[in-house]
């Protein structure tokens, strides 16, 4: 598979929008069989029938689409936003950008994400500090584990295992390969789901 134009490079001025046309038309090209990315399932009570399925012949029941993946992108760099939230969008993915790790935690405790793509070096709070943030809570409130995948530059063996000691779920090096993203993004939600069904 070519890797053109597949790289997301850090971008300052008037390139941004000629690397942001040749990211999607390289991502048109690699969008892994048009495949769109949907919330992962989980156990839910009875719900009533609407009008229209109750209208519906027997064994014609219609089928509600399943709701786009929810991502939070947690990245300083308004180039870099800019870019992943034209790719998630692609994708099928419902992408919503906060600036920094104390952000990414507000919105965390806010509502909940199906992955999180979580910068390392940010300002306010780095990204490692907001994960054990998030996983301090998770361990005190019994909420659900919310994926958390490390985008950065710095990924040498012994920096992605301190990721991994701080509960980071996945790593996706920078600069940013449109194939690699979704490889990760595909195997850490379906961790994800066995985890909830396991």
């Amino acid at each position: 598979m070519s890797k053109s134009y597949t790289a997301i490079p850090q971008l300052n001025g008037g390139a941004a929008e000629r690397h942001l046309m040749a990211a999607n038309a390289a991502f048109t090209t690699h969008r892994t069989g048009e495949r769109r990315w949907t919330r992962p399932m989980r156990d839910k009570p009875p719900r009533d029938r609407t009008a229209s399925e109750v209208a519906a012949p027997a064994g014609m029941e219609t089928e509600r689409p399943a709701p786009a993946a929810r991502v939070l992108v947690a990245e300083d760099n308004p180039i870099n936003q800019m870019v992943l939230t034209a790719i998630l969008r692609h994708g099928g993915m419902e992408p919503v950008v906060v600036n920094n790790g104390a952000e990414a935690v507000e919105a965390w405790e806010r509502q909940d994400w199906d992955v999180i793509l979580m910068d390392v070096q940010m300002p306010v709070l780095d990204g490692v500090s907001a994960t054990r943030a998030i996983r301090l809570q998770e361990a005190s409130s019994g909420r659900t584990h919310t994926p958390i995948i490390a985008v950065t530059a710095n990924v040498l063996s012994a920096q992605v295992r301190d990721y991994q000691v701080n509960g980071m779920d996945g790593v996706v090096a920078k600069p940013i390969e449109i194939e690699q993203l979704f490889m990760v993004l595909e195997r850490t939600l379906s961790t994800s789901v066995q985890r909830q069904h396991g």
